[in-house]
């Protein structure tokens, strides 16, 4: 039993040595795509992709994420998949 705590003591406190800070940067800018296969359109994409890229972190990890607006308006960012606890005022939208 004594061995199985251990191990597990070990564990995390390897998971917890490994978060670490991700930086992304991200150049938000109006593209021409042509997404049904038929026409161009405007759409707005990050670094030149749409879909934008997906950006993987592991529990534990911080992003730091830098965006340039490149677009002629101003805009907001909205995350999926994040929880923003005690946070919202940094989900998006702006108030």
């Amino acid at each position: 039993m004594l061995h199985y705590k251990l191990l597990l003591l070990l564990c995390a406190a390897v998971g917890i040595g490994q978060a670490k800070t991700v930086d992304v940067s991200w150049d938000i800018q109006q593209l021409m795509v042509n997404r049904d296969g038929y026409s161009m359109r405007k759409a707005i994409g990050v670094n030149g992709k749409l879909p934008i890229p997906p950006v993987y972190l592991h529990k534990g990890d911080t992003i730091a994420l830098h965006v340039h607006n490149s677009l002629s308006v101003p805009t907001s960012v909205h995350f999926h998949g994040m929880f923003q606890n005690n946070t919202v005022y940094n989900d998006g939208a702006g108030m």
